[in-house]
């Protein structure tokens, strides 16, 4: 059996050159052997963090549901308590920098950990392990503050884990041979050890002890600390006995600008102390006539690979970017490898520049990826050469910064993606069209997910209120053909089958019109099964189509919506016009004025429409639906 002994607590004075530390990304894994969508989503999580070494910590939990699993039965207690501490019911399941995110581990995508990573953090944690006699181990975590650390009940949490077994066969039901990072214990205990800021430029020393056992493989066992704050539980910051002695901190404000430029992103290189030398590169899939420029204590370099001598306590380095005449969207890709520590992982970090781009596609990520084609083709279909696609976190990012002034139209992939409206995207969104801008979003199961399960008030309101419609259902494969709904942008369609994409799960959305929002497509030419809407009010224009772009059968007529909706949103196709189509279709009334009895001549009327007649005070006397072509 396990002692553990925690030893007294120190508190030092020490100069801290830097004023923030670097961000790790903490993971926490729950798992399981015999969990068969485990074995399908865990390869995915790590072939992406397998992308980002030396941005992330990663602990696995393996549960005791629902199947057999030795790694669980080591340590059942412990695993329990991490259970029931984020209420986990079912696996696998991932949390992100503790209550920060909570999705599926095949959810994460690099996107998301560079947004994450590009943070500071106000604490830096330094851990060592050292056999100290037998089979006894000490570790020692150090908490340096070098920022504004702050909270009444911050946990420090250290676990002790294997960096890989591997089974040769399965030791579970689901197939899986090869675990990372299992769990094995945590020090001091599950409820951590109560930590007190002390004020930046400070840091405190905890020690504590374990015993190693017959079933670890001493080889890979190494330690992951972290502290959490209990009242929130989100992860402030983590280190493990694994990480370089160096690291890298992004200071700029944002990773991502907006605009002509030039712009300016920079990062803090921290040593230990000593001399060192490293490497850093600049990669970039910016427009070939943009310039960027490796920036090193203010000096610029010509050359995207360089070698530079690292001063005792570290340096600045950046990169400066001038956007040239070409729209577009350029990712520049800063990495710094220590050439005098070579088995260190390297750091990296992504800054983002938008420069020129009016028609924006957002991609929510998942398999709403697959379909940003359907939009891309359909705005080059329409002549346009300044759209760009860009992922939800770095709108959102651009957007709550101001980045996206130039945008005029948003092409929102929201796709098959849950949630699928957040609060912090109706809110930019909301912004967004309250200045003018114009919205495309797509998606089925939007409606769904936000009337019945996980919609906000504030997301709810948006969708009522901007999209100027009322969810009815759920919809489902009966909803099989998509047909017009006869108004004039978008009356010239051809009909096309509503198609099952995601093996069964087939939810085309149903909702109504709200005055002035009209219906553009409907579901098996049935009026009361509406599935697509636009509407013009405000000074913003909306269109709001109930299905991913994939289940549009026919690849001409999801290019067509997207041209369509582009050239509207320009005014190529205007509101005016469907005005005077109607206009021309429509003859004097006579007698007029009437007292009881009037006619209103049409002929060639080419759409069908909804006539509302009223009397000189405004009041409705008559409402009643046309069809196209009809003659009175």
């Amino acid at each position: 059996m396990k002692k553990l002994i925690l030893s007294a607590l120190t508190v030092c004075m020490t100069f801290i050159a830097f004023s923030q530390s670097k961000q790790y990304v903490l993971f926490e894994h729950f798992t399981q052997a015999s969990c068969p969508p485990c074995a399908t989503q865990n390869p995915i999580f790590e072939g992406v963090v397998g992308e980002n070494e030396g941005k992330y910590h990663h602990i696995a939990y393996h549960t005791s549901w629902p199947g057999f699993d030795p790694m669980h039965d080591l340590n059942p207690a412990d695993v329990q308590q991490r259970v029931n501490y984020y209420n986990v019911s079912g696996v696998p399941d991932m949390n992100m920098l503790g209550s920060t995110w909570n999705g599926g581990p095949a959810g994460v995508t690099s996107d998301q950990i560079d947004a994450a990573a590009s943070n500071s953090a106000p604490i830096r944690i330094k851990v060592t392990d050292e056999l100290v006699m037998d089979s006894t181990h000490q570790v020692t975590v150090e908490i340096i503050e070098t920022g504004d650390l702050t909270g009444t009940d911050l946990r420090l949490r250290v676990s002790v884990q294997e960096a890989l077994i591997d089974y040769g066969t399965a030791p579970g039901t689901n197939g899986e041979v090869i675990f990372p990072n299992v769990f094995r214990k945590m020090l001091p205990d599950t409820d951590g050890e109560l930590v007190t800021p002390t004020g930046a430029g400070t840091s405190q020393t905890f020690t504590f002890t374990y015993v190693e056992l017959p079933e670890y493989n001493m080889d890979e066992i190494y330690v992951v600390a972290f502290l959490q704050d209990d009242a929130t539980d989100v992860v402030v910051n983590s280190g493990a006995t694994t990480d370089p002695t160096w690291e890298t901190v992004n200071t700029s404000a944002s990773t991502f600008q907006g605009g002509a430029g030039p712009h300016g992103f920079y990062s803090d290189l921290i040593t230990e102390g000593v001399d060192e030398e490293v490497n850093i590169t600049l990669t970039t899939d910016a427009p070939a006539d943009w310039l960027g420029t490796i920036s090193v204590d203010g000096v610029d370099f010509t050359d995207v690979d360089i070698t530079v001598d690292v001063p005792a306590g570290g340096l600045e380095y950046g990169v400066e970017i001038a956007p040239g005449t070409t729209a577009g969207i350029g990712n520049y890709t800063l990495t710094v490898t220590s050439l005098t520590y070579p088995d260190d992982p390297a750091a990296s970090v992504t800054y983002t520049v938008i420069s020129g781009i009016t028609d924006l596609v957002v991609d929510h990520g998942g398999v709403a990826t697959q379909w940003n084609v359907d939009y891309q083709s359909g705005l080059a279909d329409a002549g346009n050469e300044t759209f760009a696609t860009l992922s939800i976190n770095k709108f959102l990012e651009g957007m709550e910064n101001g980045q996206l002034d130039e945008v005029i139209n948003v092409y929102d992939n929201v796709s098959w993606t849950f949630p699928g409206f957040i609060e912090a995207e109706t809110n930019v969104l909301a912004t967004f069209l309250d200045n003018g801008g114009n919205l495309f979003v797509n998606g089925q199961d939007l409606g769904w997910d936000t009337w019945e399960n996980e919609g906000t008030a504030v997301t709810q309101a948006f969708y009522t209120d901007y999209l100027s419609v009322t969810f009815d259902n759920d919809g489902s494969g009966a909803n099989s053909l998509y047909t017009p709904a006869g108004e004039v942008l978008y009356g010239d369609l051809d009909n096309s089958a509503v198609i099952d994409v995601y093996g069964g799960n087939i939810y085309p959305d149903v909702f109504t019109p709200i005055d002035p929002a009209v219906a553009i497509l409907n579901y098996n030419n049935n009026d009361d099964l509406v599935g697509a809407t636009r509407v013009h009010e405000n000074g913003h224009k909306i269109v709001y189509v109930g299905v991913d772009m994939g289940m549009i059968a026919d690849e001409d007529v999801r290019h067509a919506i997207i041209e369509i909706s582009h050239d509207w949103f320009y005014g190529v196709i205007s509101s005016l016009e469907f005005d005077m189509l109607i206009s021309e279709a429509l003859g004097q009334s006579y007698p007029n004025p009437a007292v009881t009895t009037t006619v209103i001549p049409l002929s060639d009327l080419s759409v069908a429409a909804d006539i509302t007649v009223v009397d000189i005070d405004g009041h409705t006397v008559h409402q009643g639906r046309v069809a196209a072509g009809q003659v009175n």
